[in-house]
């Protein structure tokens, strides 16, 4: 009887799978390493902040600076330092009040749970008058964020700091239509490959872009893109 349930259970597994994260995250890896393999000649840095300084250095003129995932305000804080152009427009977009899901960036290591990432709702203390915080979930915000903004003939620069699949995912697809050839999209946990990267892979496919590695971090833990078509 013991070995008639086991062969039972057997078949009922080839037949009926599970899904196994694990092995997704195996069959997403290995998509993601030859996406690697082949930006070879992409300069590598030791540091987000170098990698964000090289993307600012290419911008000459006015930009409209897009976070997703804001938090304490670092890297926005370090944009509008680095970026004095008066006509530079910088915006902020975050609930401030953490993960609105558990994350799991190595499927085999601890979980991030809902609400790590909080601010208690506080605001960054950032002082400058081109600086616009859009407050609450990304997709309550964004949607009516995008129906009055105004493109200009401006570099558009996205930091995609949403940890989330579902988050980055959102925002690439609703940001789309404003993301003309010659965007950057700097991503901050892209060798997450079932989150950012994934994200990245299918926001592409299903709308028909291409992009290329400007520059990266060891690893291509982060990454900058360039939109190509």
């Amino acid at each position: 009887m013991h070995r008639r349930m086991t062969l039972k259970k057997t078949i009922a597994a080839l037949l009926f799978p599970r899904y196994s994260a694990f092995i997704d995250k195996l069959n997403w890896n290995a998509k993601w390493m030859t996406t690697v393999e082949a930006a070879r000649d992409v300069p590598i840095y030791q540091t987000r902040l170098e990698l964000h300084r090289f993307v600012q250095s290419r911008e000459t003129g006015p930009i409209d600076y897009m976070e997703f995932g804001v938090f304490q305000g670092e890297s926005l804080r370090w944009w509008c330092e680095a970026n004095s152009h008066a006509e530079s427009r910088f915006f902020g977009f975050d609930s401030f009040e953490g993960l609105p899901e558990a994350w799991s960036p190595k499927t085999w290591s601890a979980t991030f749970p809902k609400g790590t990432f909080s601010t208690g709702g506080s605001i960054p203390d950032i002082k400058d008058s081109r600086v616009q915080f859009v407050v609450g979930w990304f997709q309550e915000t964004l949607p009516a964020f995008l129906a009055s903004y105004q493109a200009r003939e401006c570099s558009l620069v996205v930091h995609c700091d949403s940890d989330l699949y579902s988050s980055a995912l959102f925002c690439l697809t609703s940001l789309n239509r404003i993301i003309p050839r010659g965007s950057i999209i700097i991503f901050d946990e892209l060798n997450d490959v079932l989150s950012e990267y994934r994200a990245l892979t299918n926001y592409a496919a299903a709308y028909l872009r291409q992009w290329r590695f400007i520059a990266a971090t060891e690893y291509f833990a982060q990454a900058a893109v360039e939109i190509t078509e």
